[in-house]
């Protein structure tokens, strides 16, 4: 008998916390906005300095230069030919 009243208990227990969760979901979202609009900017105003432009001047130091700086006007285009990478087609 009193597996019934516990089983009919959880059940209405059930429907109302969603309801309940409800204000807590949305301050939940709102705190995770405000985190990505102060965050965010921290971030990536570190990662440039930080990582991208040492790379470049690495790069630029060994002479590797993966765009050419003054575009060719006789070429036909613009982009960068490249060999043919992955398994030949006697593979398949």
């Amino acid at each position: 008998m009193r597996d019934k009243y516990f089983a009919s208990h959880e059940f209405q227990r059930r429907d109302e916390v969603p309801r309940l969760e409800v204000p807590f979901n949305w301050m939940w979202i709102r705190l995770g906005l405000l985190l990505h609009r102060i965050i965010s900017p921290i971030v990536l105003t570190l990662l440039f300095p930080g990582c991208i432009a040492p790379v470049g001047l690495l790069m630029r130091l060994g002479g590797r230069k993966p765009r050419p700086l003054s575009l060719d006007p006789a070429a036909e285009s613009d982009w960068m030919m490249r060999a043919a990478s992955g398994p030949s087609s006697e593979w398949f």
